[in-house]
């Protein structure tokens, strides 16, 4: 079970990745979270570097997905500026409803990626589905408050797993 929060790299943000990591690794689709890994929670758009983030996907040949536990009308507005497909409501940490979706989709997982900025969400869902994951740190400390109580056990096993090499390889200040 503590394998499902091990990741397999870690960047202190979404927008610190190098486009080519994705291309190097022959990645073809990647699975991103929503609330603090692209935007704050009270964001209601797509911030300028969030679509110059996706255009260099689009460039590159890369499919992204939106992935959330929000509501289908929070991400629909995210996912039609972004021109993505979404999953909302994903229940996460349940694995469920995204493993149906990339069976759905026949989307191969071995070419698939998971961006999130929760062990315990995020990684740990994204781990069951055998993803390859990248860890971030959240955007801000601003957090919905159903998500605070959350953040004070994530933080404990961030730092735990952080003390004991289990974040994964660093992407920060890294040639990717």
């Amino acid at each position: 079970m503590i394998k499902s929060f091990v990741c397999d790299y870690n960047i202190s943000s979404i927008y610190n990745i190098d486009i080519d990591f994705f291309v190097n690794k022959k990645i073809k689709v990647i699975f991103i979270d929503l609330d603090n890994t692209l935007v704050n929670y009270k964001d209601v758009e797509p911030l300028k570097r969030t679509y110059d983030f996706f255009d260099k996907l689009y460039k590159k040949g890369i499919l992204a997905i939106l992935v959330t536990n929000n509501p289908q009308k929070r991400v629909e507005r995210f996912a039609k500026k972004l021109r993505v497909d979404y999953l909302s409501f994903t229940c996460k940490p349940l694995s469920f409803r995204l493993a149906n979706y990339i069976k759905k989709k026949h989307i191969d997982v071995s070419t698939s990626m998971y961006i999130g900025d929760q062990l315990l969400n995020d990684i740990f869902m994204a781990r069951r589905c055998k993803l390859t994951t990248i860890l971030v740190e959240p955007l801000t400390n601003q957090d919905h408050i159903s998500i605070r109580f959350f953040r004070k056990i994530e933080s404990y096993f961030r730092n735990k797993f952080r003390l004991e090499n289990r974040l994964g390889i660093s992407l920060d200040g890294k040639e990717q």
